[in-house]
């Protein structure tokens, strides 16, 4: 009993204030705001939502970004995946997955807009050479109507995503001995992946590919850098209705983030729909015996696309470094003609505040989580033992993903409506839990697995040695999983390092961190100054996730069996 009670009061700790915050969203939504005079409920709101000239263009917009680049992301995971996966190749796609999922979403839009905006890096390593441009062109590569940069943007960020989801899966499936099976019957191994394997992979991926595409849906700070601004993404036109100096646009915003979270809800259903719809139409293709196919040709695709990934990821955060260092750089000069480092100087003497804020949101936040995921998941350990290894019932970790699949401005608006009520608004406190619902998911999602698999042989040999479970517990189980605690601490530092929106609705915009200032420099700041906020937003997770890495190196230098 004392498992589910802890269980329930921790997953409490963040389901709690998202149910708050969608009842507090709910009610302006239905014209109910006494604070601004509004006391009877009505669809007044919803009435002047739909009734904008921007609203459904906005929608679809939105659905059309949202599905297409996660159903690319979908494709090029699984592409890369069979093209490499058991192959001499995966080792290094295997070692890159964690630097650039470390990449923050906005440090990275900058740099790729660095990149390939009209007088971006691409243009300048090209011209006059090859385009003839001596002056930028007038094309419009980011904040492009059709919202083909933000696609890019989802799609470069997603991809590595579901790659670790498919590795995570991968371990549960016989992929080698089905692949040599079939390869027995006369199959190419690239059908063997599509009919075979795949099928079994697909399944463990249906949450987190509701994830991907709920974040497609819903992203804010991405779309306010790439995505196109007449009209714009759903989710960036609420957050300024919500802005807006008519506080009476507050109805419409909470009117239109309920929209958001019915489109959100709709497309997840549909995608859990799909499989379904889809399956009498595959099977006969299943089992009709075709032994090779046109994707048989396409293997070599792999590595050209896999480089073509990397040095698009690459030269986006090389651009960033050039930017913050440069006095002056003409078009179409492919380096700046000169250097200066006051930028740099000018950022972290006025501007330390900003990084004490993300540096303490970041780690504590990140702490918290790590140590509620270690407490839930080894009184589950514990529950386990007392039911003598039979089948576990417990179905709560299906709950953490929930603040992944609801977009955040459907709730957090309800959130800061509750603190002004309760005079909590713009606190250090409420800010931190705010993180922590955020962070919390991620770090018992990628700490679960490890933990799970931990040999409890080692436990109970601990346990007759010392006769201590504490002892037990600290010296070996936690020493044994301290790679997998440590990148579990780097990830959830690396969430609360990005958080936008929760900062600015929770934090009452008294606490700016690195990830708001840096979306406000967008909009009309210098270059060099925005390429400053980006690489301090993007080197700090990457150092965690090197010290990460490194630590335990360290710390098992003389323990040949614990080098990872």
């Amino acid at each position: 009993m004392s498992f589910w009670l802890l269980a329930f009061c921790f997953i409490a700790l963040f389901l709690l204030p998202l149910a708050i915050g969608l009842f507090g969203t709910l009610l302006p939504a239905l014209n109910y705001l006494p604070s601004l005079g509004h006391n009877e409920l009505s669809t007044t709101a919803f009435s002047t939502l739909f009734n904008h000239p921007t609203t459904f263009s906005a929608t679809w917009l939105t659905l059309r970004v949202g599905w297409i680049s996660t159903f690319i992301s979908l494709c090029l995971a699984l592409f890369l995946f069979a093209c490499f996966y058991l192959r001499p190749g995966w080792r290094w796609i295997n070692a890159a997955l964690s630097p650039v999922l470390a990449i923050p979403h906005a440090a990275l839009a900058v740099g790729l807009s660095f990149v390939i905006a009209p007088s971006g890096w691409l243009l300048r390593l090209t011209s006059p050479a090859l385009t003839g441009f001596d002056y930028p062109p007038n094309w419009q590569t980011t904040q492009d109507p059709w919202g083909v940069s933000l696609i890019l943007l989802m799609v470069l960020k997603e991809t590595p995503f579901l790659l670790l989801m498919l590795l995570s899966a991968a371990k549960s499936v016989p992929i080698k001995q089905t692949i040599t099976l079939a390869q027995s019957m006369g199959y190419h191994s690239s059908i063997a992946w599509l009919k075979l394997v795949l099928p079994q992979l697909l399944p463990p991926l249906r949450l987190p590919i509701c994830a991907v595409l709920a974040w497609s849906l819903s992203a804010v700070d991405v779309s306010v850098i790439l995505g196109p601004s007449t009209p714009p993404t759903l989710s960036v036109l609420v957050y300024s209705w919500f802005n807006d100096a008519d506080i009476a646009l507050r109805l419409q915003g909470a009117a239109g983030a309920i929209w958001l979270l019915g489109l959100n809800l709709a497309s997840i259903a549909v995608l859990f729909v799909l499989p379904r719809i889809a399956w009498p139409w595959l099977q006969g293709w299943l089992v009709n015996g075709q032994r090779r196919g046109l994707l048989s040709h396409i293997n070599k695709l792999g590595t050209a696309v896999a480089v073509s990934y990397l040095i698009l990821i690459i030269s986006s955060l090389f651009v960033l470094a050039i930017w913050s260092i440069t006095k002056q750089w003409r078009f179409p000069d492919p380096l700046p003609s000169q250097w200066r480092l006051s930028y740099w100087q000018q950022t972290l003497d006025q501007f330390s505040p900003t990084l004490i804020n993300s540096l303490s949101l970041a780690l504590l936040s990140a702490a918290i989580a790590l140590l509620l995921s270690v407490v839930i998941l080894e009184l589950e350990t514990r529950q386990a033992q007392i039911a003598k290894h039979r089948a576990n019932p417990l179905r709560y970790v299906a709950l953490f993903y929930l603040p992944l699949l609801i977009p955040d401005i459907a709730y957090l608006f309800g959130i800061q409506v509750s603190l002004v009520f309760a005079s909590l608004d713009g606190q250090y406190l409420p800010l931190l839990w705010g993180h922590l619902m955020f962070v919390l998911p991620y770090c018992f999602l990628s700490l679960a697995p490890y933990y799970r698999r931990f040999d409890s042989r080692y436990w109970h040999q601990a346990m007759l040695l010392s006769g201590s479970p504490w002892r037990s517990f600290f010296q070996i189980k936690l020493m044994m999983l301290l790679p997998a605690l440590f990148s579990s601490l780097a990830l959830g530092f690396t969430v609360s390092m990005t958080l936008y929106l929760p900062t600015l609705f929770i934090g009452g915009g008294r606490f700016p961190t690195l990830a708001t200032e840096l979306v406000a420099l967008v909009a009309g700041a210098d270059r060099r100054l925005i390429a400053v906020y980006a690489l301090l937003l993007q080197g700090l997770p990457l150092l965690m996730f090197v010290a990460a890495l490194a630590l335990p190196r360290i710390i098992f230098r003389h323990r040949k069996g614990m080098r990872i």
